[in-house]
């Protein structure tokens, strides 16, 4: 391989013969694996076989692995279904104007091909770095560092926020959402809890349904059930994800989201007060001030 002088820069030259040697050994290459490597489908068959004979070998009855394999197909219809949302996703955002310039705009970084594999290569390199973090990473930042004596029993991440719950040990459990502390069972948040439903329950002569509206760690909702009259308790949350974490402020709540008189739904308050129009004890007033702290 030689070089020639072209536009005051030095560029490779090949030669006719030797693109011509190149693409003859590339198409045989090309033909002897078309001709000789088996398809896809074959190893699918050759691997199918395999597990069916090593389940068997494992002392597995043949009926109960065909079982297997028929109940498993059906897992792979929500995987399908994501791979297929992914490319169309995909697709139709690559197509969308803005982001078409965007990708325009970073093909026109690179000004020449060792720039471009530059380019290719820090893209890549950031995008490696960030798949190795730990898979709690940005969880952990956004809770920040645990108090002095401080356990998490618990992190999770929902569709609108991530949640975790802490306990001191004999002191108190505190519910954490997207880093603050919305809700516990310590003291002073028990008793200002349950007087938000003692103090208008007592208020009246035989008060037979309670709406709440913020469940919280249920604290409100545990007090009004334990007024005799009540015939029916509704709570309303936009989170499932926090009503799903109930069980751990059990010992307070006396696990009253379990309770046959209580019905739970999933709702803005407001929205559901419009809906159903009852007659709870609740004002639109106190509604509004209930649906900004939690039970």
């Amino acid at each position: 391989m030689r070089f020639i002088r072209q536009n005051a820069r030095l560029q490779p030259f090949v030669s006719a013969d030797s693109r011509f040697s190149l693409a003859k050994i590339a198409a045989a290459i090309t033909a002897w694996m078309e001709r000789w490597f088996p398809d896809s489908f074959v190893f699918a068959l050759l691997l199918t076989v395999f597990v069916f004979v090593a389940s068997c070998a494992t002392g597995r009855a043949a009926f109960d692995v065909v079982k297997d394999f028929g109940d498993g197909f059906w897992g792979l219809v929500p995987f399908t279904m994501q791979m297929v949302m992914v490319i169309l996703g995909g697709f139709v955002m690559a197509s969308s104007p803005p982001v078409r310039r965007l990708i325009s705009f970073l093909a026109e970084i690179p000004s020449s091909a060792r720039s471009a594999v530059a380019f290719v290569a820090v893209v890549a390199t950031t995008i490696t770095l960030w798949g190795s973090l730990p898979a709690n990473y940005m969880i952990t930042r956004l809770l920040g560092p645990a108090r002095p004596g401080e356990q998490r029993l618990i992190v999770s991440e929902g569709l609108t926020e991530v949640l975790a719950v802490t306990e001191i040990p004999g002191d108190r459990r505190v519910l954490i959402t997207n880093g603050y502390s919305m809700s516990g069972t310590s003291r002073v948040s028990r008793l200002y809890m349950r007087a938000a439903a003692h103090i208008p329950l007592l208020s009246l002569e035989a008060p037979e349904r309670v709406l709440v509206i913020g469940f919280g760690v249920g604290n409100t909702l545990h007090a009004a059930s334990l007024h005799p009259s009540i015939r029916g308790l509704e709570t309303v949350d936009l989170s499932p994800h926090i009503l799903g974490h109930a069980s751990y402020f059990s010992a307070t709540n006396g696990g009253v989201i379990t309770h046959p008189r209580v019905s739970v739904y999933i709702n803005d308050g407001r929205h559901h007060l419009r809906m159903r129009r009852p007659r709870h004890l609740t004002s639109s007033r106190w509604s509004h001030r209930r649906s900004r702290t939690p039970a």
